[in-house]
């Protein structure tokens, strides 16, 4: 009888890499990955805690596989090699360019590989501001390639593409709806299912809207217009990047946001079985509006998030007000109004929800040191079963960047977390 071989992070990863080489980016996911694997999908967050993990993960995986510095060999030779060997990586993995430059903050590997450049310049004689002005000179051509010299043909699928450089072509539309091979990158959903949105868009009043300047009219159609919100969640570049990519201007880009956002909300359940359980979870959003964000205990200004779902659809079903991120899920569970939301309805919650008689939480341990009895242990195994539903829908819901640096007006963070969640669910049910 053979053995399986035993699943590791390294494992996981490489397998990873195999998959986005031979089928794109685009096909990544945790399920195709665990079919690759021959494991259930549960496995693989045994080793990485989401997908956005398990892109750092490859990024440091294929960074990893660019030549080291050759001793005794001049700055000038090393630091050309270095740049081929990575253009050959590059070649190698077509996803690369991109992922890296998805990533808000460098990889540990990309962090190593800058970190032996600047050792290379230092040992050749430049000062610690000269190599820094070189590595802001070089951007990311010191990885091996030129934004600009990214097109459609280096890659199997235009929409993994790497764009060319924010606002070289100031006023040129680059990502459009109209072109289907844009949408999964920049909204994780497929067309059709960003075409569902954008009807529902148009029927809360989305083409409606004006657009706030007299007798101007959207540069933008209702489509474009739904792109460039779902992008900015899903990408969180900053206003002055995406609005070139559309051909706009950040000013623009500002009133698309604020205007067209409340309408991708999520509706309210009209109807709900009185036997639907729902499982509450909390999660901190680092957001630098201090009007309402708190120091936490992820030592950041942040905002407590109340997200609820239904436990057998896994659809999210409500989220709550942002609150202050130095108050529990306790208080923070009655004061955001997802209390009121879930009123009516069985609530399961994990032990950080006691004083809410109302939600079904597990058993706790005796004070006096004893083991719970067994038929209670049985029953926190299956209630961490169910319950983890939700901690997976937050995972999903926080690959939409926005939500781990909130730049904008705390008072709109309710509305983007909403159009979220609304978004969540539509990738969810296909």
């Amino acid at each position: 009888m053979l053995r399986r071989t035993p699943l590791s992070r390294d494992r996981v990863l490489r397998a990873a890499v195999a998959l986005a080489d031979g089928s794109g980016i685009e096909s990544l996911s945790m399920r195709n990955l665990a079919q690759d694997l021959g494991v259930v999908p549960m496995a693989l967050y045994k080793h990485v805690a989401n997908k956005d993990e398990l892109l750092d993960g490859m990024i440091d995986v294929v960074v990893g596989e660019i030549d080291p510095p050759v001793p005794g060999v001049d700055w000038k030779r090393t630091v050309r090699l270095r740049i081929l060997a990575a253009r050959r990586m590059l070649g190698r993995h077509p996803w690369a360019a991109l992922a890296i430059e998805s990533r808000n903050t460098a990889t540990p590997g990309v962090l190593a590989y800058l970190d032996s450049m600047v050792g290379v310049l230092r040992s050749g004689g430049f000062s610690t501001d000269l190599a820094h002005h070189v590595m802001h000179a070089m951007g990311s051509r010191i990885l091996g390639f030129s934004q600009e010299l990214f097109d459609e043909g280096m890659s199997r699928n235009p929409g993994v593409c790497l764009l060319r450089t924010v606002g070289q072509d100031a006023g040129v539309q680059v990502i459009s709806a109209a072109r289907p091979e844009w949408i999964f990158p920049f909204t994780g959903l497929q067309p059709d299912q960003f075409r569902k949105l954008v009807r529902l868009v148009a029927e809360r009043g989305g083409d409606g809207i004006a657009d706030g300047r007299p007798g101007r009219q959207w540069a933008l159609d209702l489509a474009d217009r739904v792109l460039l919100v779902a992008a900015y969640w899903r990408t969180n570049l900053t206003m002055r990047q995406i609005g070139p990519l559309f051909g706009v201007s950040h000013s623009a880009a500002h009133r698309v946001i604020d205007t067209l956002a409340p309408l991708l909300a999520l509706a309210p359940v009209r109807k709900r079985p009185v036997e639907q359980i729902a499982i509450v979870d909390g999660t901190l959003v680092p957001t630098r509006d201090h009007r309402l964000a708190a120091r936490s205990k992820n030592y950041r200004y942040s905002t407590n998030l109340q997200v609820a779902i239904d436990a057998s659809t896994r659809l999210v079903i409500a989220v709550g007000e942002p609150q202050p991120g130095n108050r529990n899920d306790t208080i923070v569970y009655r004061t955001s109004g997802i209390a009121e939301k879930l009123d009516g309805r069985p609530v399961m919650a994990d032990g950080g929800y006691r004083g809410n008689p109302e939600v079904i939480m597990p058993y706790r341990k005796p004070s006096d040191g004893s083991t719970l009895p067994d038929w209670k242990e049985a029953l926190n195994v299956e209630h961490r079963t169910v319950r983890a539903g939700v901690e997976h829908a937050l995972a999903r819901m926080k690959c939409f960047k926005i939500l781990r640096d909130y730049r904008r007006a705390a008072h709109t963070l309710a509305d983007a977390a909403s159009g979220i969640a609304n978004l969540h669910n539509i990738i969810l049910t296909g």
